[in-house]
């Protein structure tokens, strides 16, 4: 989808940095508010397609990197 392709792109520019979750919603959904659970779920779905578990990894409390 178009927002699992943004996030991968967002996450793909910095890499080696850990990006907020509040971050990358403002950044794919703009002004429209999401839930966590929205979010998670899209990540999921990224990483289900790519198989990326190994390299898209979450930092607790922090959020998100490839690595």
């Amino acid at each position: 989808s178009a927002k699992e392709s943004t996030l991968l792109e967002i996450l793909i520019q910095n890499q080696g940095k850990i990006i907020s979750q509040e971050a990358l919603k403002i950044a794919i959904w703009e002004d429209e508010q999401k839930s966590d659970s929205t979010f998670r779920a899209l990540m999921k779905r990224l990483k289900d397609k790519i198989k990326a578990g190994d390299f898209i990894l979450s930092r607790k409390s922090q959020g998100y990197i490839i690595e």
